[in-house]
């Protein structure tokens, strides 16, 4: 039974004390994924260079530096371990958009504004861009898109 199956049931059961093993279980177990993590790069359309990649851990880099870190519970933490953002189990994140787990993002009204195309071109409002988003498999797309939306130092 995995640690999320038994932190479900052992919460729910409230008419049994929370007993010292409880306890431990509780704590050792993982929190829900609020964004999978994978491989994932980001490159020029026009040059075919990457220029910054996202490894399995989440840690992203950009020419060769350690940037930022996707975490699986939806934080987005610089490489000091400073807190740039946060995602909801909902995909919202600090600023409001909604980052859904195709790694669409739309606004609170439900309006697209962003997405990653078939073939990993960046699309703003249904427009091509400069920017080819690379993911391991699909799932990945969301914290791709997330580290995308803001990291503050990308280049065009």
């Amino acid at each position: 039974m995995s640690h999320s199956v038994v932190r479900a049931l052992l919460v729910s059961c409230l008419l049994l004390p929370m007993t010292a093993p409880m306890r431990k279980v509780l704590a050792a177990s993982p929190a829900l994924a609020v964004v999978d993590l994978g491989e994932a790069s980001f490159a020029s359309t026009k040059t075919n260079e990457t220029w910054a990649t996202i490894h399995l851990d989440g840690r992203m880099e950009m020419d060769g530096q350690w940037v930022l870190t996707i975490h699986s519970d939806g934080r987005l933490v610089d490489a000091g371990g400073k807190l740039i953002s946060s995602m909801a189990a909902n995909g919202r994140i600090d600023s409001g958009l909604i980052i859904d787990p195709d790694g669409m993002v739309h606004t609170a009204e439900g309006t697209v504004i962003m997405q990653i195309a078939p073939d990993g071109v960046l699309l703003v409002r249904g427009k091509p861009t400069f920017v080819r988003i690379n993911v391991s498999n699909p799932r990945v797309r969301r914290g791709a898109m997330f580290a995308f939306l803001l990291h503050r130092n990308w280049r065009g």
